[in-house]
């Protein structure tokens, strides 16, 4: 994170192919969006009251949905009003982490312009991570009030995938500060999603 723009790159599988499209395993798949969060802010139970989540407030679609571009930097009105991979799964009779919160809903705000995604090949999918996935966008001074003690949040749910998930935080500058140090932070999901979508369904009895 700079102050002016913000860069993360996830590794992770996706059976969509390098252009991250959707994909069918018996029920419609799409990836997930990222997330950004205070670390320092209460998780909500708002999804699921067994798992709570953050409180997202900043996301980048990594494909066009609800008229938002990928790669572009949006700011969440309403963390509560995330879709959940139940919303895109639709009762479907299979269970991918229907609770937890994958999509920002259409009509989000543009918070900063970006660069589009990156997709690069990245390894087999089996011993390393199969895609590196990069987004570069500007962002608003809000966005550095995310962070907290030198750390800030990041959330990637794999969408209707139950298999690539990644919550958690990184350092991105001085400790006790707003205002980072002008560096790139990546976010490093090898090892997290190396079994692909579909590999582990789980199929739920209506």
């Amino acid at each position: 994170v700079s102050a002016s723009s913000v860069s993360v790159t996830l590794y992770f599988n996706y059976g969509g192919g390098s252009s991250l499209s959707g994909f069918n395993d018996g029920v419609n798949l799409q990836v997930g969006d990222l997330f950004f969060y205070d670390p320092a802010n209460p998780q909500t139970s708002a999804y699921d009251p067994n798992n709570a989540y953050p409180e997202y407030l900043y996301g980048v679609p990594l494909t066009n949905h609800g008229g938002m571009t990928a790669g572009d930097l949006y700011q969440i009105s309403n963390y509560n009003s995330l879709v959940t991979a139940d919303d895109l799964i639709n009762n479907s009779g299979y269970y991918y982490r229907r609770t937890q919160p994958v999509w920002m809903p259409a009509g989000e705000t543009l918070a900063g312009a970006g660069n589009g995604v990156s997709v690069a090949d990245y390894g087999n999918g089996v011993s390393n991570a199969l895609y590196a996935v990069t987004v570069q966008a500007s962002i608003p001074s809000s966005f550095l009030n995310l962070i907290s003690d030198g750390q800030i949040g990041i959330g990637f749910e794999s969408a209707t995938c139950g298999n690539d998930v990644l919550v958690g935080s990184v350092t991105v500058g001085n400790p006790g500060g707003n205002v980072p140090e002008p560096e790139t932070f990546g976010m490093l999901g090898a090892g997290i999603g190396l079994i692909g979508c579909g590999v582990w369904r789980r199929k739920k009895k209506a």
